[in-house]
C-alpha cells in the first residue's frame, strides 16, 4: 500500500509466481496507478518457510540468479530449501520498495498447522485461508 495515493495490491505468491516476480509486478501495476515505490508498504504474510519446503532442482533453476544467495539454500543430501519470504522480498526491494517498507509475519505455515493450513505439509486436508484487505477512514 502507498500511503499517500492509496493503491492497495493483494498477491498470492507460491512459488510460481513468487520465481516469476509478481510481487515486483504488483508494484509496477500499482506505480501506473499513481503509487511511488519509495512510498510503498508491503506485508509477506506467513508462508511456508525454508524450514519446511524443500525443493528440486527444476524449481531451484526458476529462481533469478540475483535472489539465490538469500532465497536458495542447497542441501548436503541433494535438492533445496525455498525461502518464499526471501524471494519475494528481494523481487519487493528490485522493484523500488525500500527494504525498511517490507515487513514480514516470519512464520512458517507448515510448522505451525495449529494456526495455518499448508497444503504441502497436509495434502487434501488442508484447509483454505483467506486474506482481507480494506481502506478504513
Amino acid at each position: 500500500m502507498d500511503r499517500v495515493t492509496q493503491v492497495i495490491a493483494v498477491v498470492h505468491a507460491g512459488w510460481r509466481p513468487a520465481v516469476a516476480g509478481i510481487a515486483a509486478r504488483a508494484v509496477e501495476k500499482m506505480a501506473a496507478l499513481g503509487a511511488i515505490p519509495g512510498r510503498v508498504l508491503a506485508a509477506i504474510g506467513p508462508v511456508i518457510g525454508p524450514c519446511c519446503y524443500r525443493v528440486g532442482e527444476e524449481v531451484a533453476a526458476r529462481v533469478p540468479p540475483g535472489a539465490r544467495s538469500t532465497a536458495l539454500k542447497k542441501e548436503e543430501t541433494g535438492g533445496f530449501r525455498l525461502d518464499l519470504g526471501a524471494l519475494n522480498r528481494w523481487w519487493l526491494t528490485n522493484a523500488g520498495v525500500p527494504e525498511k517498507n517490507v515487513f514480514s509475519a516470519g512464520e512458517c505455515t507448515a510448522c505451525k498447522t495449529d494456526l495455518y493450513y499448508s497444503y504441502r505439509k497436509e495434502g487434501d486436508r488442508a484447509g483454505r485461508m483467506m486474506a482481507v484487505i480494506a481502506r478504513l477512514r
